[in-house]
C-alpha cells in the first residue's frame, strides 16, 4: 500500500476508484464502503490525519490512531491512502475547491462515498454537488445493526458506557489500544499482582473506568485496569497485569485488545478485599478461555 501527502504524489497512478473519508475505528460501515470500492478495481483512500471534530473545538477522541488506521487499510488491501492534513484552511474551503485542489488532479475513473458522507465548509458538498461537476459516483448505504447506524460517534458511545461486546461487534474486530511501557509505583507487585503501566496516545479514546479482560500481543490473557484506585489512592493510569507468562520479559511497546467488561472501579474496606477481588477477576476472565484464544478480527 502506498502513501501519499498531497494529490500530485497520488497523480502518478492511475486510479480506478477514490473514496473520501475519515474513517475513524475502520467499523463494519466503513468496510462495506472499502469493500466495495475494492471489487470495483485500483482504490485510493483519501483520509485525514486527526478528526475534523477536534479541529471544530468539539471534545472528542479518537477509536484509531494515525498508525492504527494505516494498519488497518491495509490489511483490507487498500492500495494507496492519500494523507490530508485537517486545519483551518481545509476546514472553511468550500466543496468545489476541495475537489478541484484535492480530488481532480487524481483524476479517479469513479468516487465512492458512504450515504452520510459531506464535504466542504460547513458540510456543503454531497454526491449531488459531485454529480453536477461531471463526476461518476456510487452512493453505498449506512450499515445499521439493531435499528441503530454504525457510526463512529455511537462507538465511541459504546465503549463510555463500557459496552464492549457491542461495540466490538460493530468495529468487526477488538478496540484495541496500545502504548509504551512505563515506570509504575510498584504497589501492584506489592500485592502479589505486578502491572505493567502504559503510555497511551491523549488523543486515543480510552473506555469508561473499569477492570477489563484482554489480550495482549495477540496472544495472552492479561487484566486492563483503567482509572485510579479508592482502595489506594492511586490517581488515573492504564495497567496491565498479565495472566499467565512473566510480566519480566522485555516487552516495551503493547498492544491490548479488549474483549469484556469485567466490574467498575470499586472502594474497597481494606488492601486484603482488593486482593480477594483481582483474584476473582483472574480466575474468571481465565474460565472464558474461548474468547481470549479464539477472538480474531473478522477479515484479518
Amino acid at each position: 500500500m502506498k502513501i501519499f501527502d498531497n494529490p500530485n504524489e497520488a497523480s502518478r497512478y492511475a486510479w480506478d476508484i477514490l473514496t473520501i473519508g475519515t474513517f475513524d475505528g475502520i467499523h463494519i460501515g466503513h468496510r462495506r464502503i472499502i469493500e466495495h470500492c475494492l471489487s470495483k478495481g485500483k482504490t485510493l483512500v483519501v483520509t485525514f490525519d486527526k478528526l475534523p471534530r477536534r479541529v471544530m473545538g468539539e471534545d472528542v477522541k479518537m477509536l484509531t490512531t494515525w498508525e492504527e488506521k494505516i494498519k488497518l487499510l491495509n490489511r483490507l488491501g487498500v492500495h494507496g491512502v492519500l494523507r490530508l492534513e485537517f486545519n483551518e484552511q481545509l476546514r472553511n474551503m468550500e466543496p468545489t475547491e476541495f475537489i478541484h485542489r484535492y480530488i481532480a488532479p487524481i483524476a479517479p475513473k469513479r468516487i465512492v462515498i458512504g450515504e452520510n458522507h459531506r464535504f466542504g465548509k460547513n458540510r456543503k458538498g454531497d454526491a449531488n454537488l459531485l454529480k453536477a461537476m461531471g463526476w461518476r459516483v456510487e452512493v453505498v448505504p449506512l450499515v445499521r445493526i439493531d435499528n441503530n447506524v454504525v457510526s463512529s460517534t455511537y462507538i465511541r458511545r459504546l465503549l463510555m458506557e463500557c459496552e464492549i461486546g457491542a461495540a466490538n461487534r460493530l468495529l468487526g474486530y477488538p478496540y484495541t489500544i496500545s502504548g509504551k511501557k512505563i515506570k509504575g509505583a510498584g504497589i501492584g507487585r506489592m500485592l502479589g499482582y505486578p502491572t505493567i503501566n502504559l503510555d497511551i496516545s491523549e488523543d486515543k479514546l480510552l473506555p469508561g473506568d473499569g477492570v477489563y479482560g484482554v489480550r495482549v500481543n495477540h496472544s495472552h490473557p492479561a487484566l486492563l485496569h483503567i482509572g485510579g484506585s479508592p482502595t489506594l489512592g492511586l490517581p488515573f493510569r492504564v495497567e496491565l497485569h498479565l495472566l499467565v507468562f512473566d510480566d519480566k520479559k522485555d516487552v516495551a511497546y503493547w498492544e491490548v485488545e479488549i474483549l469484556t467488561y469485567l466490574r467498575p472501579n470499586y472502594t474497597f474496606k481494606d488492601i486484603d478485599a482488593l486482593i480477594k477481588c483481582i483474584k476473582e477477576d483472574k480466575e474468571r476472565f481465565l474460565k472464558m478461555e474461548a474468547l481470549w484464544k479464539n477472538v480474531r478480527p473478522v477479515w484479518r
